[in-house]
């Protein structure tokens, strides 16, 4: 067997530390912060410890790497740079988050089921905290752009909406968000 490239040799590290995000998000969300020891997430992922701290000095840095990714998603879900071509903006920015909380459910599921853990706050309740406040705003300037009488206050109602949408939808593992997202914008265009 030939040595492997440098590009080979960063490709495989690149794959495995993706494998291991991806099996730590989904044993906080089943186990939560605490329940999620660096046994279990090494176990989850099919590596030792050493190797899973070879890659994360701590199960707080690997949730803060997961964090900004499900949080860089939602910034790029609800930017308005790009034309929309059919639905208004506001629209877009609803159906476009709404996906973007069904492909990290796992990490929205750990973040709601672990407010209460003081690691986990501390992680995540300032970005959080960023992160909804551009939600908010991108809906504002979304309805504003799509002529709303008061944009302000139809996007706090809307904001309202989909926080309650996705705390159902991370809770239980039957929730209609397809068809919960179809309702929501037929009710947004004032159709039945």
């Amino acid at each position: 067997m030939a040595p492997q490239s440098k590009a080979q040799l960063a490709r495989a590290r690149t794959l495995k530390r993706e494998h291991l995000i991806a099996a730590a998000t989904r044993t906080f969300a089943r186990h939560g912060f605490a329940g999620a020891t660096t046994k279990r997430l090494a176990e989850e992922a099919g590596v030792s410890e050493g190797l899973f701290y070879h890659y994360f000095p701590s199960k707080r840095r690997l949730l803060a790497v997961i964090r900004d990714r499900v949080f860089a998603d939602v910034r790029t879900a609800i930017a308005l740079d790009r034309p929309v071509t059919n639905g208004g903006h506001a629209e877009h920015v609803v159906r476009a988050l709404l996906a973007s909380f069904r492909t990290h459910r796992d990490f929205w599921r750990m973040a709601l089921l672990n407010r209460g853990d003081a690691a986990v706050s501390a992680t995540l309740d300032a970005k959080m905290k960023s992160v909804a406040g551009d939600v908010q705003s991108a809906l504002e300037r979304a309805l504003e752009h799509d002529g709303a009488r008061k944009p302000k206050i139809e996007s706090e109602l809307l904001f309202a909406t989909i926080e309650g949408v996705t705390q159902r939808f991370v809770r239980d593992e039957d929730y209609p968000l397809e068809a919960v997202t179809e309702a929501l914008v037929r009710a947004m265009s004032g159709s039945s």
